[in-house]
């Protein structure tokens, strides 16, 4: 560079280069980037010039662990774009430990790796222009392995940065579906807008405690996400294989049970899965809250008990049904024998039978 220009402000008042090729070779000639690593001090027309025309370098190779003056200016002065490479570079020349595979860690947990580093100006970068490094780095890397502490931190960070509900709800989602594995654990500090983003992404084990955190979590709702998890094959199913009673307490069981009952967005086969989890029987279901084809399935599961008031409800809510018979044909002795038959008519009963 010094053989073929001089210094940099000769080149940079040289009449046949334009400011655009002048911009081109600092960014892309390799051998104006060979020369940036032969200096032991940065020109101050270089700096000048760099910070004036807010140059971004992209692609801008240097050596590892090599102490160099105009690298140190342009990582300081956050002249570079937040792209795999030159992240990439920094935290590999300033991490304090190492790693068996570095790539790995760097592919799986990048941001991660980002905050736990001693490199603050970058943090601070990726902090303050987080929607950048979403796009030039994040989105680009394989499937994330992030703490939920971790991917709680980074989802805050976009709340605090990110102007625009659809940019921060695209962020959060995306962020979400970028991870790997499901969490084990929903922790009750979590947002209701992350839960059910989790919930949407299927990104929750599906266990009794998690779905009952989430519905308290929605302030002791079910949420349309909770419905989309809970009408999910997979979920439902392993759901239906443990007792709700086993992971929550009799209150809690009881709230949720209700409530599922009551849920006419479950699709049928997801709610008869799901009723195999609950280990209670009802009397009493509140009117004009079920349709006569939850009413079927929770007689079919052998979830009603012998009530005269329920014999009432189901015969009087769907008179056309034959459902109110086979009730009655179920509980049969309790009914008769033991004379809980009031709102039962002998004819009714006989002309149904015929």
């Amino acid at each position: 560079f010094i053989v073929g220009y001089g210094t940099f402000d000769e080149f940079l008042n040289r009449n046949e280069t334009s400011k655009d090729d002048i911009k081109n070779i600092i960014l892309n000639d390799p051998e104006f980037h060979k020369w940036f690593g032969e200096i032991e001090t940065t020109p101050p027309d270089l700096q000048d010039y760099l910070l004036s025309e807010k140059i971004k370098f992209n692609n801008l190779v240097f050596e590892k662990e090599k102490q160099n003056p105009i690298i140190y200016f342009i990582y300081e002065n956050n002249l570079y774009e937040l792209n795999k490479v030159m992240i990439y570079q920094f935290i590999q020349n300033k991490k304090t430990k190492e790693f068996e595979d570095f790539d790995h860690v760097f592919d799986t947990l990048n941001y991660s790796l980002i905050v736990n580093s001693t490199c603050k100006n970058l943090i601070n970068y990726v902090h303050s222009n987080i929607e950048e490094y979403l796009i030039l780095t994040y989105y680009k890397l394989p499937k994330q392995k992030l703490t939920l502490p971790d991917m709680l931190a980074l989802i805050a960070v976009c709340k605090k940065n990110i102007k625009g509900s659809q940019s921060l709800n695209i962020a959060i989602h995306s962020i979400i579906e970028k991870q790997q594995e499901k969490f084990t654990q929903i922790d009750v500090y979590v947002n209701p807008e992350v839960l059910n983003a989790l919930l949407f992404n299927n990104k929750i084990v599906a266990n009794w405690k998690n779905i009952y955190d989430c519905y308290a979590g929605n302030k002791n709702s079910i949420t349309g996400d909770l419905e989309i998890f809970l009408n999910t094959e997979d979920n439902y199913k392993t759901l239906s294989k443990a007792l709700m009673s086993d992971e929550l307490f009799e209150d809690k069981h009881k709230e949720l049970t209700q409530l599922l009952i009551y849920n006419l967005n479950l699709k049928e086969d997801s709610f008869r899965n799901l009723m195999k989890s609950v280990n209670r029987k009802f009397s009493a279901i509140t009117k004009n809250r079920v349709n006569e084809e939850r009413m079927r399935s929770l007689f079919e599961l052998d979830m009603l008990l012998p009530s005269d008031e329920l014999l009432r409800q189901i015969k009087t809510s769907y008179p056309n049904s034959d459902l109110w018979v086979m009730y009655f044909e179920k509980h049969f002795d309790e009914f008769i024998v033991k004379g809980m038959h009031n709102n039962l008519d002998k004819e009714d009963y006989n002309a149904n039978k015929a």
